[in-house]
């Protein structure tokens, strides 16, 4: 008898657990504002059946920008080696935006409060918002970051409900569409004229089937990017630490794939040794938890820690982390194709890849906003440290 109630008992938990699980759609974060184009109608396709091309993605955020003005502002970063013009795609609110020069000015105070005065420095912690740096697309063939942008873009452009205007509110939204535009390019004029969406590992479509001369993943010059952050060798590198040095994010996050289940941060060790060790893994652990209830809500699996470790500054999560930010690597499964068979025979496609990257920026620029002052104030006692 207590082995047929402990059954029942189990039945129930994981019937109930079932059930709990919520169905996901980009588009059950409303009301948004009409008039704001989905990416669907610019692009004449549904989100995760086709990969989008540099000038659609363009032509995209063109439409966000011109549709709802008020809430987006683009700056140039500079060209990429194959001349396509390297923007990052800001939204705030209307009164942010207003005031982007401040907030940069207040940002640097706060970073390096040397001259400022301690009322001033608690002042600017109370009334700057914090500054959240969104990076897309490192990796040209890493494909579910570029297509989730658009739609992380859309949510914050179009969105009306009373979650999107906070972010807004208390934060500057700085996406990086494409850190590496050239690669990507290369791997979706190819995989566009060759992939049928082949799931099995064999197919020719597979990301490490790419012919010689296209692997997506390198820049023009067959470099990993992800690579570059200490030598600074290439254009898209500069570019970017210019940018960050002029805005001094508060918390970074760079979007990759493909792995097995989605990774977020606590990292494993080692640590970078420069970095207040203690002060980062409270941190990651923060933003980390705030991922994993997310997930749950949908049921999705994830991991941390395991082979990604935080120690090198070669890489756009550490070096940030260097300049003050709280930097942090996302991994997706899903993408690099429209679909992959995995290991254990499930599937895993493209639009999975596009969810799991959109539900964590949605997350992560929600516990940014949650956290603000205490991450502003966080750099002013980290120098007080050094």
């Amino acid at each position: 008898m207590r082995r047929l109630l402990a059954a029942l008992f189990a039945l129930v938990v994981a019937t109930s657990a079932h059930a709990a699980v919520a169905t996901f759609d980009f588009y059950d974060r409303g009301p948004y504002h009409p008039g704001v184009p989905r990416p669907a109608d610019v692009l004449g396709y549904a989100p995760g059946t086709f990969h989008t091309t540099w000038g659609n993605m363009e032509r995209y955020l063109d439409a966000l920008e011109h549709a709802r003005p008020e809430r987006v502002r683009r700056e140039s970063m500079g060209k990429s080696i194959e001349a396509r013009e390297r923007t990052l795609f800001i939204v705030s609110s209307p009164a942010n935006l207003a005031r982007l020069d401040q907030i940069r000015e207040a940002n640097a105070k706060i970073a390096d409060p040397r001259g400022t005065d301690a009322a001033t420095i608690e002042k600017l912690v109370r009334e700057t918002p914090v500054t959240v740096w969104l990076n897309y697309s490192i990796h040209g063939d890493e494909s579910a970051s570029f297509e989730a942008m658009m739609q992380v873009a859309y949510q914050l452009v179009a969105g009306d409900g009373d979650d999107v205007k906070d972010v807004l509110e208390h934060a500057v939204v700085l996406i990086n569409p494409a850190h590496n535009p050239d690669g990507h390019e290369r791997f979706v004029t190819w995989i566009n004229a060759n992939g049928q969406g082949d799931p099995e590992r064999w197919a020719l479509e597979q990301q490490r089937s790419q012919p010689w001369g296209i692997y997506g993943r390198f820049t023009h010059y067959k470099f990993d990017p992800n690579r570059d952050a200490l030598a600074m060798s290439h254009p898209e590198s500069q570019q970017s630490s210019i940018a960050i040095r002029r805005w001094r994010p508060q918390v970074f996050v760079d979007h990759h794939g493909q792995t097995p289940s989605f990774f977020f941060p606590p990292t494993a060790d080692p640590t970078n040794w420069t970095l207040g060790r203690a002060d980062y893994k409270d941190w990651v652990e923060t933003f980390g938890r705030a991922n994993a209830a997310a997930f749950d809500r949908y049921g999705w699996q994830y991991l941390v820690r395991d082979v990604f470790d935080f120690h090198a500054a070669t890489y756009w999560d550490v070096w940030p982390s260097l300049m003050g930010a709280v930097g942090m690597t996302y991994e997706t499964d899903g993408g690099g194709n429209l679909a992959l068979r995995r290991d254990d025979g499930t599937v895993v496609t493209m639009l999975d890849g596009m969810q799991r990257h959109f539900v964590a920026s949605l997350t992560t620029l929600e516990t940014a906003v949650k956290h603000r002052e205490e991450r502003l104030y966080f750099l002013r006692i980290q120098l007080l440290r050094e």
